[in-house]
């Protein structure tokens, strides 16, 4: 079996269970401009027609029915590109980049909010001795 048929089946499952339920990280945007519900809307259509699309490809490949070299082959890879790059410009475009811009520069975003990571290089030498 070739990795690249099955990683590809793997987003195309993630984003068939994105589009399903509604939830995951692929709907995180703390910053839309426009309501979150619609947000959620166009991108689980998205999530749909791309999630079919990038399984169409391995799955015949891998029964056989189309030869992984075949210009068909080539041609839905392409339609894939075009679906994921829809994905993007439709993210960026209902994403109000100014907001972000401000919020990442004062410090509040979610990714500023998280642990403080220099704690993790912090060691206690006097424990040790106390220890001794």
């Amino acid at each position: 079996m070739d990795f690249f048929n099955i990683f590809e089946i793997g987003i195309g499952l993630y984003l068939l269970y994105a589009a399903i339920t509604g939830k995951g990280r692929y709907y995180d945007n703390e910053y839309c401009k426009v309501p979150r519900e619609q947000y959620v809307k166009v991108m689980r259509i998205f999530a749909w027609i791309v999630g079919i699309l990038i399984m169409v490809a391995p799955v015949l490949q891998l029964t056989g029915l189309m030869a992984e070299t075949s210009v068909w082959g080539w041609i839905l890879w392409l339609i894939n590109m075009i679906g994921i790059a829809g994905m993007l410009v439709a993210n960026v475009k209902m994403t109000d980049r100014q907001k972000a811009k401000a919020a990442q520069s004062a410090g509040t975003s979610s990714a500023a909010k998280g642990k403080d990571l220099s704690a993790a290089f912090e060691f206690d030498d006097e424990d040790d001795k106390k220890n001794e």
